[in-house]
């Protein structure tokens, strides 16, 4: 079984001045959800969760993607372990001002939860993040965020590499993530890139979602070849 999109959605807060997040999101039984959240105010995530019955568990991943005081963290479910919501609630350990952002992807087929990237932070129009594969036909599921601090024209999203799967305007001074995925069917280290329509700080982590691998089956002959023949029988 491969791995296939399922759902995505991004939101802005603003102005936030509430220690949680709620982003709507179609999340159907058996999903891997990724989500990514950030702030400008140097604030981590105390907590996520979603209104499953009972709410499905989520765990940090990696490492805060850090660009001043421009905080980005991803967080996943178990593989292929989440039951059906409609929601995913991200609360801060205090509220972060003057805004923050959510965006989470709903992924099937996932064997497994693999490494983090290391983040990427930079300043300019295009955010990048890459990650080697563990095997052919794996996801690399990314959160690019930037934050605006002067420009009053709203920024849009494009995608340059990967598959952009959600994003939200940012307006002035405020902040919004891409969530971005793209795969490969060979062993190598697989890039997504999102474009900002204008120059800000931005930050970037990413996740491995592993694809199963199935061992390959051996041939007659190799299983007779197998076979101990230096039994004897006793008469």
């Amino acid at each position: 079984m491969s791995i296939s999109f399922g759902s995505a959605a991004s939101t802005t807060n603003i102005p936030s001045g509430n220690p949680s997040t709620t982003l709507s999101i179609s999340i159907v039984p058996g999903s891997t959800v990724v989500v990514i959240a950030g702030n400008n105010s140097s604030i981590a995530v105390q907590s996520v969760t979603d209104n499953a019955s009972p709410p499905n568990v989520y765990t940090k991943q990696g490492s805060t993607a850090i660009n001043g005081t421009q905080y980005q963290e991803i967080w996943s479910t178990g593989a292929s372990a989440a039951r059906a919501a409609t929601s995913v609630t991200v609360t801060w350990v205090t509220a972060p001002s003057p805004s923050d952002w959510v965006a989470a992807a709903t992924y099937l087929g996932v064997s497994l939860v693999g490494t983090a990237a290391t983040p990427t932070t930079g300043t300019g129009t295009s955010l990048s993040i890459s990650l080697t594969l563990a095997n052919g036909s794996d996801w690399v599921v990314a959160g690019l965020s930037s934050y605006n601090v002067n420009n009053v024209v709203p920024t849009s999203w494009s995608s340059s590499v990967g598959n952009l799967r959600a994003s939200a305007p940012i307006a002035e001074s405020s902040g919004a993530a891409a969530i971005a995925d793209n795969s490969a069917a060979t062993l190598s280290s697989v890039t997504c890139t999102a474009i900002s329509s204008q120059s800000q700080a931005w930050t970037g982590c990413a996740l491995l979602l592993r694809t199963p691998v199935y061992p390959a089956q051996a041939s007659d002959d190799e299983f007779q070849g197998s076979v101990d023949n230096s039994i004897v029988w006793q008469t």
